[in-house]
């Protein structure tokens, strides 16, 4: 009875795709740890023209546009660009590390000032793995998505300066981190449910 229900669960949908589901949340938690790190961090000593410039035109249209900009078509585009493309073709040649790499150095660059490059590149990095471990590139446009919406819902309702005191940018940070690690570590146990092996490229086409 018990090997049975095993089994059925296995070939259910929300199993063979529990990747791809789980990408959602793990793009939240990402983005409140990285940002709440961020918070910690003294930014505005290291980074003034991000503050004073960068960030207010990033944070400027209204909630429902920037939602949709950010949360939906930005992800769409870069995961297609920056993964589906760049790293797929890049791991042809070489190792899904060596491409990772590669790919998620481009994608710092491509945003432009330095703050936003040590971000990207440590989101791509996350993005190339979530995209090789789930075959599927619904997975980083998932987590990308539900990264980019809560920062900008966060910001747009409540402000940068939410988190007012050191303790409470700590639990944030604590929290995201716990829930990422969590997340991450079901991502590593989970055998690959489609054709990837560390071996084969993921791009259409490629031997």
């Amino acid at each position: 009875m018990i090997e049975d229900r095993k089994k059925n669960l296995k070939k259910s949908w929300l199993y063979r795709h529990r990747g791809i589901i789980m990408s959602g949340p793990l793009g939240l938690f990402y983005a409140l740890f990285l940002n709440s790190l961020l918070e910690i961090l003294p930014l505005a000593q290291w980074f003034p023209r991000y503050q004073a410039e960068i960030r207010p035109v990033m944070f400027r249209y209204p909630l429902l546009i920037g939602i949709l900009i950010y949360g939906i078509g930005i992800p769409i585009i870069e995961e297609f660009l920056f993964r589906f493309l760049l790293f797929g073709r890049l791991r042809i040649y070489v190792s899904a590390v060596a491409a990772g790499v590669g790919s998620s150095l481009v994608f710092g660059i491509y945003h432009g000032n330095a703050l936003q490059f040590v971000y990207a590149f440590l989101s791509g990095l996350l993005l190339c793995y979530v995209y090789w471990k789930c075959d599927s590139i619904l997975a980083p446009i998932l987590f990308h998505g539900f990264a980019n919406g809560f920062v900008y819902l966060i910001a747009s309702l409540m402000g940068f300066d939410i988190l007012q005191d050191m303790r409470q940018k700590l639990i944030a940070c604590a929290l995201g981190l716990a829930g990422t690690v969590l997340i991450l570590l079901q991502m590593k146990d989970m055998k690959n449910v489609h054709s990837v092996r560390p071996e084969k490229p993921i791009f259409p086409g490629s031997v």
